[in-house]
């Protein structure tokens, strides 16, 4: 037990100033071991609940179908170039397209 004596001296609103004494008995000694939970990272909570080869196939499959739309996207506008004849304009493009359809 050690005798701890606090001074505060504050001002207040009207520029008064004010000293208060506060004195206490502190007791110092070792603190209690206080074990905590290592928060786990967010992967190591997943591999918790699901197994690790299901992660890899989800993974796997939105990697895939990342691929098909970009392929998709790509062969789009390569058609589209090819009816326009490299025009960019919409209604040349759409006005080709009605004359090969009534062509065949």
């Amino acid at each position: 037990m050690y005798p701890v004596s606090f001074q505060i001296v504050y001002a207040d609103d009207l520029k008064n100033f004010h000293t208060v004494v506060l004195t206490q008995n502190i007791f110092v000694g070792k603190s209690p071991v206080v074990r905590t939970q290592t928060q786990a990272s967010l992967l190591d909570q997943i591999f918790n609940i699901v197994p690790m080869p299901v992660v890899i196939g989800i993974s796997v499959a939105i990697a895939a179908g990342i691929a098909v739309l970009i392929i998709r996207r790509r062969k789009s506008r390569q058609k589209l170039k090819m009816l326009s004849g490299n025009d960019t304009d919409i209604v040349t493009v759409l006005e080709s397209s009605d004359e090969k359809k009534n062509e065949s």
